[in-house]
Order: structure tokens, then C-alpha cells, then sequence
């Protein structure tokens, strides 16, 4: 940005030293210079993000990779792990400052007749006590046991995030690459 200003202000500079000692014809110089002021100014910048789009680029496809690899497992285990039948035992709420009024809550779960508790905070609710929901379990490990009342708001998140992705990377290429390509030929 230092570099843009003082590009700027060299520029400016030279305008008023080439239009002073010369009246005749300073609109049209003026203009001129303004014009030409702004394509420095646009190539300039255009050689600034030039440099900026390789780790742009690389960030992009490294936050798609998170993206559906953490929705993907979200949304695996809501389809193909096992409900089971959970009752709600305690509730307490608690104001956040970024998301509001958030929910925890204690659920019991009978698996092959033990009796567990497992916490797990949520942000819709409230919830009744003795209330029955289901949470997901894969069968093995009892502490991969989660709750998510929301599952269509998980999904819709997933599918958002992945294509907003998708359109980053669309102008990334049509609007750097492409232009780069073009601009050689």
C-alpha cells in the first residue's frame, strides 16, 4: 500500500513538472495523465495479487479439503450409525456473547443394559426434562456417542461452505488465471 501512494504521489509529481510550462493543451494532458495514472495504478495492483494467488489458491483448496472432510464425517455418522434412544436427565442454559442463549445438557443412554451419561451442548433448545431423543452411536466405542438436533442446518452448512468454495476457486481461475493466459497470447 506505501508503494501504491508513493507511486501515486511520483506520478502526480511528474504531471505538475510536464504541465507547468505549458498551457496550451493541459486538458488534454490531464486527462491523459489521469488515464495513464490508473493503468499504472491497475497494473500495479494486478502484479501485487499476481504474487498473492498461488498461496490464496492453496488456502482455498486446503479449506475445501477441511471442509469436507469435517462435514462429510458429520453427515456419514447421521446416516449410517444407529439411533438409539436417549432421555434428557439435566438441562442448563448459559448466555454467550457470539451465539446467544446455549443449551447443555445431560442425556442417559442404556447400551447392552448399562446406563451412561453423556454431555453435550447445543445450541438450540429448551429441553424438557425426561424428555426422549435419539443420538448416534456407532456400536463400538461409547465415547463417540453425540447428539445433533439440527441435522438439516448441519447438511445445509456442509453444502454452502463447499460451494462457496467452489465459486472461490471459479473466479480464482477465471479471473487471474485466465487473464494471465490471455494477456501472453
Amino acid at each position: 500500500m506505501l508503494c501504491l501512494r508513493k507511486l501515486i504521489r511520483e506520478i502526480q509529481l511528474n504531471d505538475f513538472l510536464r504541465n507547468r510550462n505549458s498551457l496550451s493543451g493541459l486538458n488534454w494532458r490531464r486527462k491523459y495523465m489521469q488515464s495513464k495514472r490508473m493503468n499504472l495504478i491497475m497494473t500495479s495492483i494486478d502484479n501485487r495479487l499476481g504474487k498473492l494467488t498461488i498461496p490464496t489458491f492453496i488456502f482455498s483448496i486446503i479449506f475445501m479439503t477441511l471442509i469436507i472432510i469435517a462435514g462429510s464425517n458429520i453427515v456419514y455418522r447421521e446416516f449410517i450409525w444407529g439411533k438409539i434412544p436417549a432421555e434428557i436427565v439435566n438441562q442448563r442454559s448459559y448466555i454467550t456473547t457470539k451465539s446467544g442463549t446455549r443449551y447443555s445438557l445431560e442425556l442417559r443412554v442404556k447400551i447392552n443394559n448399562k446406563k451412561i451419561i453423556v454431555n453435550s451442548d447445543v445450541g438450540n433448545g429448551p429441553f424438557e426434562v425426561g424428555q426422549r431423543v435419539y443420538v448416534f452411536y456407532d456400536g463400538r466405542n461409547t465415547k463417540t456417542i453425540f447428539f445433533e438436533n439440527n441435522k438439516t442446518g448441519t447438511k445445509i452448512f456442509v453444502f454452502i461452505a463447499i460451494i462457496l468454495d467452489i465459486i472461490y476457486l471459479y473466479l480464482y481461475y477465471h479471473f487471474f488465471k485466465y487473464k494471465k493466459s490471455k494477456e501472453e497470447h
